[in-house]
């Protein structure tokens, strides 16, 4: 039996500072927000104009408040 994925993946760390340095954050519309890399590597962002609904989750005092507000500010 013949293996597809032979070889270890190879890790790495995914910025925010290179997210939001990039093109297409920068010059992407200004509701635009980060997500990070995706499987090929290329930066992959949101733009919450675009998004009739949003569900984030977390326990009391884990910001969420905070990251809607900072979002709805920027």
């Amino acid at each position: 039996m013949r293996r597809v994925w032979d070889a270890e993946p190879e890790l790495s760390a995914v910025l925010l500072r290179d997210i939001q340095e990039s093109r297409e954050f920068v010059y992407g519309p200004s509701t635009a927000f980060a997500l990070g890399r995706g499987v090929d590597g290329e930066i992959v962002t949101g733009d919450l104009a675009e998004l009739p609904h949003v569900l984030i989750a977390g326990t009391t005092g884990s910001g969420k408040f905070v990251l809607l507000n900072g979002a709805s500010h920027t």
